[in-house]
């Protein structure tokens, strides 16, 4: 039950995000608008770790592979960002259509990086209806969403 709790809440908040994002955006640039929401969210995440974390423990727990890893997630981040940032900018787009069209793409990509990486099936029945589906329902976002303006 929690982790239905939990990702139902990613859920809602990343959907929350986008908005936020658009309203930011009418105000600062694409790159100021990333470094005012990175800076905000170090200091929050900065205020959670002193309050919850354990900060003692990431001396001990540093290695190279772990922290390349986590520079590689922020690159991929910040140009997943920046990449929607200049979609939702354009006057043209409509940002509940981007946003789903981005977020429809990122199952298919994780499933074939999880193959890869992981050796996580990718061949099972499901799997591939499942990522046809999330295909074809993309097609259908994109196509009857923006043919309209």
């Amino acid at each position: 039950m929690e982790l239905a709790l939990l990702i139902t809440l990613t859920g809602v908040l990343w959907g929350m995000g986008p908005v936020f994002d658009k309203i930011a955006l009418g105000y600062f640039s694409s790159e100021n608008t990333i470094f005012l929401r990175v800076m905000s969210g170090a200091v929050i995440i900065t205020l959670f770790t002193v309050l919850f974390g354990n900060v003692k423990s990431i001396p001990s727990e540093f290695n190279i592979k772990g922290m390349a890893a986590v520079v590689a997630s922020g690159m991929v981040g910040f140009g997943g960002v920046y990449a929607f940032y200049r979609v939702i900018n354009n006057h043209g787009a409509q940002i509940s259509i981007s946003y789903a069209i981005a977020l429809a793409i990122c199952p298919v990509v994780t499933a074939i990086c999880a193959h890869f990486f992981f050796g996580e099936s990718i061949l099972r029945v499901t799997k591939i209806a499942g990522l046809f589906f999330i295909v074809a329902g993309i097609y259908l976002m994109a196509f009857t969403g923006y043919e309209r303006n």
